[in-house]
C-alpha cells in the first residue's frame, strides 16, 4: 500500500489481506468462500436478491452508491493503514515510547532498510544489537 497517497484504494480481487472488505459474489457460496472478520458488506449480484447475509448489509453498488459510499466511509475509518508497527526490547524488557520517539525511530530505520538488496514491504524486520565483549590489548 505504500505507493497509494489517497483517501481510499479499492483492490479487486485481493483477499489477502488485513483490511476493510466488501465482497463482490453472484451467490451465497461465493461468499461463504471469501467472508472473512474483515468483510463489512456485500454486494455484486447478489445485491439483486438479498438485502443482507448474515447481519451484513447486501448492497447494489450502482443503483445504492450513495448507501455504499456512507456505509465505506464509515466502516474505513475504524482500520489504521500503517505499514510497520515498531516496539524496543532491551533484554527481555519492553521499553515505551511516546508516539514521537516510536515514529522517529521507525521511519529512522526504514530510511536505510528500504534501500537494501533484498527488502520486501511487508516482511517483519528483526535488528538486534548484540553486546561485543572482547580482550583488551595491552
Amino acid at each position: 500500500m505504500k505507493f497509494y497517497n489517497y483517501d481510499y484504494v479499492v483492490l479487486e480481487g485481493v483477499s489477502d489481506g488485513s483490511f476493510p472488505k466488501i465482497i463482490a459474489a453472484s451467490s451465497e457460496e461465493e461468499v461463504l468462500e471469501r467472508l472473512d472478520e474483515n468483510t463489512f458488506a456485500i454486494s455484486g449480484r447478489l445485491a439483486n436478491k438479498l438485502n443482507d447475509f448474515k447481519g451484513l448489509p447486501v448492497i447494489n453498488a450502482i443503483e445504492d452508491v450513495e448507501k455504499l459510499v456512507d456505509l465505506i466511509e464509515e466502516k474505513v475509518e475504524d482500520y489504521t493503514f500503517e505499514t510497520y508497527s515498531i516496539r524496543l526490547k532491551i533484554g527481555e524488557k519492553d521499553i515505551k515510547m511516546v508516539p514521537f520517539v516510536q515514529k522517529a525511530l521507525k521511519n529512522t530505520i526504514l530510511g536505510f532498510i528500504k534501500e537494501l538488496k533484498g527488502f520486501e514491504e511487508g516482511e517483519n524486520i528483526k535488528i538486534e544489537i548484540l553486546p561485543n565483549y572482547s580482550k583488551k590489548n595491552r
